[in-house]
């Protein structure tokens, strides 16, 4: 397409090839004849035999329209003309064919306009075309492309609309685009302002992909949405997308009745009620209620939280609770009598702020408030005596993991101290401090390596209730009994497979791990280990369902729960 402006004839890159035959009949004729010969006409920088070697005709073919095409074809993808035509003459008993060229200038300068996020010198280090020598329109494309590429590389989005004046100058005119209008939908239950509060994108923005994938990953990880999207809408006029975030709600309410049975504690009923999104604010519900047994015990948990607490940055939430578990108290081997056992009624509850920095760093502080009451059916001074804790916790976090339920990549880092009595009071003084990180790689799709490392110690010594656990399904599987200490170091690896599609999966892993007290000397021979295998089953409304066989010593257990170890 040609077309004057400003005195020089411009001829956009998006070219039709037009092939002017002569009056011999050769433009309806499926055959032409033999052909005889072949001259190149308007070339003035490439050589005619260059050009004839770019032409897949041979001489004393018989030259037929599909063979026409094809050269010319041929010409228009080497990138050098800008048109391109033919005529044919009688030639030596056959036909010769006459090929008429017009070739691109030779490049003078590349001018490019209505740049702003990235500088001229920025974009033109990525082209490859040489002023002073012929512009091809192949090595051209390739340099839009790497320059469309450096605004991806930054996260924004870019198109260009080009032209070759044949004066040789190539104007490359950016369009960068803009947030026009941000629309939210699929939100059926949650409010849409509690959605935007997880978008940073503004209106009249440049749009920006980093930004909205890391809107897109804050509204997914408030836990109450199972797919969230991104979908962008140009407008008819201007440089302006509207950006669309698509989200798809889970089912965040949960209402569970029902009982157990064991000879030890008799019959115990159990309600549950549980909601991630109260009235569609995000609010974090979750209470039980357990009653009954030959004690007649009532037990229970109830729990709030919030995702924004006066800013969007800041978190928080409570939680009481009033618990009971067996315990024992095992008496050295050479007494007369044997464990006692008695029953540890745990009454509290506990308060917490979060602070977000960023994404992917959170701090956190809590305050917790705890009485134990130790109790066996005949009293023993071996039971321990009753006791209340006191303490707060300070937790810095890093997650950088793509996905909080089922991850592929990234990795975690949290470290935690907490500090018991002293001027906060309670029968309880001790100081415990924990680490942990995870890492997760995605090495072929649906499959992922996962490790995880955890060590924590506590001072001067730890009450028993504090202390730290190996043992159970949350970080060494397979022993017989959970070990409490007052130190404590263990390490996870796990092959998470996928069986199928996202709702049956594997997993095969190796723990390995320690605890200890005050007193004790940690060595490497003492290390515990268990290998085993797992599965994992997602189902709706309850989410991803754990079990897990784990061996260690030569015997096996089984371990039940939700969602992944780690």
């Amino acid at each position: 397409m040609l077309r004057n402006c400003k005195g020089r004839t411009l001829i956009l890159l998006a070219l039709a090839l037009a092939i002017a035959l002569a009056a011999t009949g050769m433009a309806s004729a499926q055959s032409y004849g033999r052909l005889a010969g072949i001259e190149i006409e308007g070339n003035k920088k490439l050589d005619a035999e260059y050009i004839k070697g770019l032409l897949p005709l041979t001489i004393g073919m018989d030259l037929t329209q599909e063979a026409l095409d094809k050269a010319f074809v041929a010409l228009q993808e080497s990138g050098y003309f800008a048109d391109l035509g033919a005529r044919s003459q009688v030639f030596l008993g056959g036909i010769k064919l006459i090929v008429t060229v017009l070739e691109f200038p030779d490049l003078k300068a590349i001018s490019i306009e209505g740049n702003t996020l990235m500088s001229d010198d920025e974009l033109l280090s990525r082209m490859k075309s040489t002023v002073g020598k012929i512009i091809n329109v192949n090595t051209l494309k390739q340099d839009l492309d790497g320059i469309i590429q450096i605004y991806k590389d930054k996260g924004y989005v870019a198109s260009i609309e080009p032209e070759i004046g044949m004066d040789g100058v190539v104007l490359v005119k950016m369009i960068e685009w803009k947030v026009g209008s941000i629309i939210i939908s699929g939100n059926e239950k949650t409010k849409e302002q509690i959605i935007r509060r997880s978008i940073k994108l503004k209106e009249g923005d440049f749009i920006d992909s980093k930004v909205i994938t890391d809107d897109s990953r804050r509204i997914y990880n408030t836990g109450i949405f199972d797919e969230v999207g991104v979908e962008l809408e140009p407008r008819d006029e201007g440089t302006y997308a509207d950006v669309r975030y698509v989200v798809k709600e889970s089912q965040t309410g949960l209402f569970n009745v029902g009982a157990t049975y064991n000879s030890t504690e008799g019959l115990i009923g159990y309600l549950e009620i549980s909601d991630k999104n109260v009235f569609g604010y995000g609010i974090k519900v979750s209470g039980k209620l357990e009653a009954g047994g030959k004690e007649k015990l009532v037990t229970g948990e109830f729990s709030v939280s919030t995702p924004y607490l006066f800013t969007d940055k800041l978190e928080g939430g409570l939680e009481f609770y009033r618990r009971m578990a067996n315990k024992k108290v095992e008496l050295p081997p050479d007494g007369e009598e044997g464990d006692v056992a008695y029953k540890q009624y745990r009454t509290g509850g506990s308060v917490w702020l979060g602070y977000n920095f960023d994404l992917y760093t959170k701090a956190g502080a809590s305050f917790r408030l705890d009485f134990l009451q130790n109790s066996a059916e005949t009293p023993d001074p071996a039971v321990p005596e009753d006791s209340s804790t006191r303490s707060i916790t300070l937790s810095l976090t890093r997650d950088t993991r793509d996905d909080f339920i089922s991850p592929t990549k990234g990795y975690t880092v949290y470290a935690s101290s907490e500090f018991a009595g002293g001027i906060l009071g309670g029968d309880d003084n001790f100081t415990k401090l924990y680490a942990q990180t995870t890492g997760y790689y995605e090495f072929k799709d649906g499959h992922v390596i996962a490790g995880r490392l955890g060590i924590g110690g506590g001072f001067p010594t730890l009450p028993d209730h504090a202390k730290f656990l190996l043992g159970g399904g949350a970080n060494m599987r397979g022993l017989k009994e959970p070990i409490l200490g007052d130190y404590l170091i263990f390490a996870n690896a796990e092959y998470r497979f996928r069986i199928y599609q996202d709702i049956v999966g594997g997993v095969v892993f190796f723990d390995m791990g320690e605890a200890w007290n005050k007193g004790e000397s940690f060595t490497w021979n003492g290390l515990k280990y268990g290998v085993g295998i797992g599965a994992r089953v997602t189902i709706p409304m309850l989410g991803m369902l754990r079990l897990d066989y784990g061996i260690s010593n030569g015997q096996g257990r089984v371990y039940f729960g939700f969602g992944h170890t780690f």
